[in-house]
């Protein structure tokens, strides 16, 4: 005998905070994820609730994950260390952030490019005001002839 609805939707909520994924919370409670979606649109508190929850699930992964990157980087294999290491910095640290020179070379060059189009855009518009003010001109002499 299934479950109430009710009673699934509250489970699934408590499952969302341990683990936010909708595939994973629709085989828990044995429901298709095509369900779940419509049972989102249709109940807003539900949608509401669940949002939270899968809030609270991203932050529970997240510290996990975090744990275990502190232990790769007091691994006793240099190597992981090493990895893990230059990880955390790379993505906690100002001063290790960008160190892919060769990424921010290009998004430098990005940046360039980008100028370079606004300038051109800027010279053409002043370009096709000045035509308009020159014809403008041109056809006051026609008709002051």
């Amino acid at each position: 005998m299934s479950l109430p609805r009710a009673k699934i939707k509250e489970q699934m909520i408590e499952g969302a905070k341990t683990n936010h994924l909708v595939s994973y919370l629709c085989h828990k409670s044995g429901i298709s994820r095509a369900t779940f979606y419509r049972w989102v649109e249709e109940d807003k508190t539900f949608a509401r609730e669940i949002e939270n929850a899968q809030e609270l699930g991203r932050c529970a992964m997240c510290d996990l994950a975090e744990s275990k990157l502190l232990q790769l980087v007091k691994s006793p294999n240099e190597n992981v260390a090493i990895n893990a290491s230059k990880y955390l910095l790379r993505n906690n640290h100002k001063n290790y952030k960008e160190s892919n020179w060769g990424y921010s070379r290009i998004k430098l060059e990005e940046k360039i490019k980008k100028l370079k189009s606004e300038e051109e855009n800027m010279i053409e518009e002043a370009l096709d005001g000045i035509k308009a003010i020159i014809k403008q001109g041109q056809e006051e002499l026609k008709t002051n002839k």
